[in-house]
């Protein structure tokens, strides 16, 4: 048995008395924008969100590497009585361990030049040009106990201190002048004073 054949009826539209609508549209400075996302993918805003919590997480973590580099620097430094940081540090860290330990160094050093500086001062506290020969040998002997890369800059603050005691003595040595000036000179008024006054 045979199902028979219907051929599907076609729709008849009329074309008399037809209505049109108007469609509605949007005369506003907003254009529509597809918000759609694919299944499987991530949206823009999550992953920004992880962006800027990976991008702060990182910038913690060098923080606290940096400092723990520069303690454990200044920690070493201490502990060592010869310079213990390396030449040229190509990490952050290794620049903080250098860090660390030229601090711990030159905090050393400085306290060495400055109480030697004193001593010398008080040795030679009548006598400038004596001052300035003992400063400079002391100086060359120490500049060559230091490590090239902060020989510049302890120079220049070793030049400073020295100076500063110069001054300290020049400006005791000059008041010691005055003052026995000035007794010599009311000496010598008391001696005409009680001339005149037996005449």
């Amino acid at each position: 048995m045979s199902i028979p054949f219907n051929p599907k009826a076609k729709t008849i539209i009329p074309q008399k008395n037809r209505r049109t609508v108007p469609i509605p549209t949007y005369s506003g400075g907003l254009t529509a924008r597809n918000t759609y996302n694919a299944p499987g993918q991530m949206g823009t805003g999550l992953t920004k969100i992880i962006d800027n919590v990976t991008e702060t997480a990182q910038a913690i973590d060098k923080r606290m590497a940096v400092a723990a580099a520069e303690q454990k620097g200044q920690r070493e430094q201490e502990l060592n009585p010869d310079y213990v940081a390396p030449g040229t540090p190509f990490t952050i860290t290794g620049q903080a361990y250098q860090k660390g330990a030229n601090t711990a160094f030159i905090t050393r050093k400085e306290k060495e030049y400055k109480q030697k500086l004193s001593e010398i001062g008080f040795a030679n506290q009548n006598d400038l040009e004596k001052y300035d020969t003992a400063v400079n040998e002391y100086k060359d002997t120490w500049l060559s106990s230091l490590p090239q890369n902060l020989q510049n800059d302890l120079s220049l603050e070793y030049d400073k201190s020295a100076f500063n005691i110069r001054i300290r003595l020049d400006a005791e040595i000059r008041k010691e002048q005055y003052d026995s000036e000035s007794k010599l000179l009311q000496d010598e008024y008391k001696d005409q004073a009680f001339a005149i006054t037996n005449i």
